[in-house]
């Protein structure tokens, strides 16, 4: 049952920075959008390589800018002022939204790391990675279960919750934060894990310092959304504050961030194939107008090109040899290489590096290497940004 409280007056005034905190999430929410919808275009009409981790951002997408509706409306209510100065109907106003937003943001936040554990899947498309990436889900997605339920069942019934003198039982308000902090630490430790992940895909592969450097902070953006759970798991206090709807701004301003930010961070790789695209690097894998990365001019020597598993074959140039070794189609199999790692502009040498060496080393790769060298090839042009019909 909710008591009710006395509200005394505030000694700063009838300030409000509900305007300003709404003016940045809506900042913040449009950037995701915006990246989200250059994702799906770039996944969709360039590489056409859509897939589930695209389908969850999507999904991460629309819970967002529902949760920025209820953002809208809490701050409509009043956040941002003190209780002091509203009414009785925006206080249980606000005190419903505020219940609804904290179980979007669990959602969202969860369906995001679904996203991009299922991103990183697709780099390395592995049993040892999709062990990993599913232990991951799993685990958000219990977590998240537990969140959303204790805040179903906050009070029985519901409504106790916000109407001031309802009968009903109520959580102790330390067992609700305690969850609330267990969801925040462990949000924050895995963004530390998705973060490090691609490291290990990188690390040995062989492609120019600069590029592993920007593939590594592309996909390590992750650090920035843990540091913001961290701040807004610091924070978590502050939702228990008698003057909740002034004192709540930083800790809903965090969360809001986190989310946002999330996204960005989840988007972020994208940038790689559009920036091999205007460079001229994306070249057309077939007749179904989708492309793949190929070589810049100073990684030319290679014979290897870039390639899906799907195309398991050594490419020199424009020519395939459809009779590569059994040998190498095996490797290729077990090294997790897919349509996602070409379009990153991943070299398939590095996925190889490890089942070369467990096949007796490198010599019969430099045997496949110098027989398609010894064919006669053109070097294929770069694909014309606009295509003629």
């Amino acid at each position: 049952m909710v008591k009710e409280v006395i509200y005394t007056l505030p000694p700063n005034g009838d300030q409000d920075h509900g305007p300003g905190f709404l003016a940045a999430c809506w900042v913040f929410a449009m950037a995701a959008l915006i990246s989200t919808i250059v994702r799906i275009l770039v996944r969709s009409r360039l590489t056409r390589n859509l897939g589930w981790d695209d389908y969850w951002m999507i999904l991460t997408e629309i819970t967002t800018l529902v949760g920025l509706g209820f953002v809208t409306k809490e701050v409509i209510d009043g956040l941002g002022r003190h209780m002091y100065y509203l009414t009785e109907k925006h206080r249980k106003d606000f005190t419903i939204v505020g219940w609804l937003d904290w179980m979007q943001a669990f959602i969202t936040i969860c369906f995001c790391k679904i996203s991009i554990c299922m991103f990183l899947l697709r780099i390395k498309s592995t049993r040892q990675n999709a062990y990993f990436m599913y232990t991951l889900i799993a685990l958000n997605v219990i977590v998240t279960i537990v969140c959303v339920g204790m805040f179903i069942g906050i009070c029985s019934p519901p409504d106790a919750y916000w109407i001031i003198g309802k009968e009903g039982r109520c959580l102790p308000h330390k067992r609700v934060m305690a969850i609330v902090i267990a969801q925040g630490i462990f949000s924050s430790m895995t963004d530390i894990i998705l973060a490090t992940t691609p490291y290990f895909f990188l690390k040995d592969l062989q492609i120019s310092r600069r590029t592993k450097i920007a593939l590594c902070v592309l996909m390590g953006a992750g650090y920035l959304t843990a540091a913001c759970a961290i701040v807004r798991t610091a924070l978590s206090g502050q939702v228990l504050e008698t003057d909740a709807t002034y004192a709540m701004v930083p800790n809903a301003a965090w969360r809001a961030t986190e989310v946002n930010l999330g996204i960005l961070c989840a988007n972020a790789p994208i940038l790689r194939p559009l920036y091999l695209w205007s460079r001229g690097r994306l070249q057309k894998k077939s007749k179904s107008t989708s492309y793949v990365a190929t070589r810049s001019s100073r990684e030319q020597k290679s014979s290897v090109r870039l390639w899906s598993k799907r195309h398991a074959k050594l490419i020199h140039g424009g020519s395939q040899d459809t009779s590569g070794s059994q040998k190498l189609q095996g490797a290729m199999d077990r090294s997790g290489y897919t349509d996602t790692s070409a379009e990153l502009g991943l070299p398939i040498e590095g996925y190889l590096m490890n089942e070369m060496k467990n096949e007796g080393g490198n010599e019969w790769m430099e045997e496949e290497r110098g027989r398609l060298a010894a064919q006669e090839w053109t070097p294929p042009p770069a694909v014309a940004r606009k295509e003629n019909h």
